[in-house]
């Protein structure tokens, strides 16, 4: 396996359309946009969401896949004053904004799920996609997509 680690502008780089397998974030994509607006609101926003998306499936190959992992700002730990008080919570996109604009990119198959604590896994079934549990224990999700 041959696998090399890059510090790049990913939106001005040199890679080839179609040049990899795979592309995974964590904790990372919400840093590329920085506007201070919701994906929801904010046209200008949302299309520059839809370019990072759009470049990302332009190098990756033919049924690629995306994987991140990232953290929605519908969350509890946004609103209490002792926890994350200094995260900036704006440049968080929701889950339902994250899905919107890769599918708007052209991904499909995407699914979203969220990150369930190891000592609850035995309930991953009923937690996965539940909003409660995003808001009140973890707001940690994964999204998978294919290009």
């Amino acid at each position: 396996m041959n696998i090399e680690l890059l510090k790049i502008d990913f939106l001005n780089n040199n890679f080839e359309s179609g040049s990899f397998d795979i592309v995974v974030a964590n904790y990372a994509l919400h840093h590329i946009v920085r506007t201070g607006k919701y994906i929801s609101n904010d046209a200008e926003t949302r299309n520059q969401w839809i370019d990072v998306f759009s470049e990302i499936k332009r190098v990756l190959k033919k049924d690629g896949v995306l994987i991140f992992k990232e953290v929605t700002r519908f969350n509890l730990w946004r609103f209490l004053p002792l926890r994350f008080r200094y995260m900036d919570w704006e440049i968080h996109p929701t889950k339902k904004e994250f899905a919107y604009v890769i599918r708007k990119a052209g991904f499909k198959n995407v699914d979203l799920r969220n990150v369930v604590n190891y000592k609850l896994r035995c309930f991953s079934s009923l937690l996965n996609n539940n909003p409660l549990f995003s808001f009140f224990i973890n707001p940690d999700f994964y999204l998978f997509a294919n290009a």
